[in-house]
Formats: C-alpha cells, structure tokens, sequence
C-alpha cells in the first residue's frame, strides 16, 4: 500500500497537496483507491475521493492502532569520511526500526560538525520517504552531531561493535526494551576511544559477518538488536 502524508485533516477526510499531491499522480492512483496516510503516529487506510490540479481528498475507512516499536533500538553511527553516505544510513535507520540517530564524529570519521548540521533538512526529507516506503508511523529521531567523547549509552544496554568483540549474543539473562548501538568508522574505532567508551559502560561486541561498510552495518545491527530483543521479551 503506497503511504502518504497529508496537509491537513478535518473530521473523517485528509487533504494531500502540495509535492504529496505530485507523488500520488506520479503513482497513477486514482478516485476509489485505497492508499495509507501517515498521521500522529498512525496509518489510516484511506480511500481517494475526489483529486484535481491542487488537492486530493481522502476518506479513512480503517484506523488501526498505533504503532509501536517493543524494542527501542538508539543509533549512534561514526560519519564515514564520504559524508555523502551518511544519507544511506539515515535511510536504512528508518526503514529497519531504529528510533532515534545521532551522528558521531570520532578520530577516523568526518569531523565537520557544522556541515553535517547543514544536512539535517535533507535527512528529515529522507526520513519521511523512507517512512512512505517502509509503511513506517513513526518519526526517527535524528539528534545533532556529538564528538566521540560526549557519546553514552542509552537503555539497559549499550553495545560497542568492533572487529576485536566477542560475537554478539543475547542470553535469556540479558533482557532489554531500550539498547544502544555504537558503530564505528572505516578503519575502525583507536585503541583510545575503545577504552574510553568500555569505561562509560559500552560492552564490545563483533557480528558474525566480515567487516561490513557502515550504511550495511546500520541495517544488520538494527534488524538484529529488534530481534534478540523480542525474542527475551516476557
């Protein structure tokens, strides 16, 4: 179901204008169509009534209930140095269930903070399409840029991925509904900065794959935190 978000609502129908009303024509959809819509958190099935050159109407025929994440997962993803690629991440971040990114200059990442400050209103426009694609309700949080040394881990447990780890795993000891990930930069994080962030309560762990780039890294280590945490749920 292609997702959509409007510009206005008011009682039982949405209004889509605006570049939403260009992306529904590019999709060719038509009056009796169901499409979703994303609001407050929610996707409402919703049917096209009417459409012209400036607006399109829209009436919900299903509310479902709000969306929520079980496992809160915290990104905090080292900017690779082709800063270019951080908008990969801003996107796999989304589609795969994180819920909140926060930018991460270290020793051997960009280190421009006012220029990744410069792109947050493009990765906000790629959130939401990300969000369209993914069927997704809810908003990632994307917090400002922090220096390695300001980053701490958020949760019951925070996870410093490196190639030095041990392998990853979640035993049924380890319970969590909010866990961190720290992901380093190409050529990995300094001797330095892994004992630093060791200290502040990051426990060091490796996947089970090759070294991945960082935009893949962001996808598998998302997916598979969502999974160990549902798997000790109660």
């Amino acid at each position: 179901m292609y997702c959509f978000f409007p510009s206005s609502k008011e009682r039982n129908t949405f209004t889509i204008s605006g570049e939403e009303l260009k992306h529904l024509k590019v999709r060719r959809i038509k009056p009796g169509e169901k499409v979703g819509i994303i609001w407050e958190g929610r996707i409402f099935e919703c049917v096209v009534e009417h459409i012209d050159k400036n607006k399109a109407l829209l009436s919900f025929s299903r509310e479902p209930p709000p969306q929520e994440t079980k496992t809160r997962v915290h990104l905090f993803v080292c900017v690779p140095q082709s800063v270019g690629n951080f908008d990969e991440v801003v996107r796999l971040a989304t589609e795969c269930g994180a819920v909140s990114l926060t930018p991460v200059l270290s020793s051997r990442s960009f280190t421009k903070k006012e220029v990744l400050k410069k792109k947050t209103p493009r990765w906000e426009r790629i959130v939401k399409e990300a969000m369209k694609q993914s069927n997704r309700a809810y908003y990632l949080e994307l917090n400002d840029p922090l220096e390695i040394q300001e980053v701490r881990p958020l949760g019951e447990v925070g996870y410093l991925f490196t190639p030095q780890g041990e392998s990853i795993r979640c035993p049924k000891s380890v319970k969590f509904k909010e866990v961190s990930a720290l992901i380093g930069p190409e050529g990995g994080f300094s001797e330095e900065e892994r004992c630093m962030l060791k200290e502040r309560g990051f426990q060091e762990v490796a996947l089970p794959t090759p070294i991945l780039r960082v935009e893949t890294a962001t996808a598998v280590i998302t997916s598979l935190l969502l999974s160990l945490g549902s798997q000790n749920e109660d």
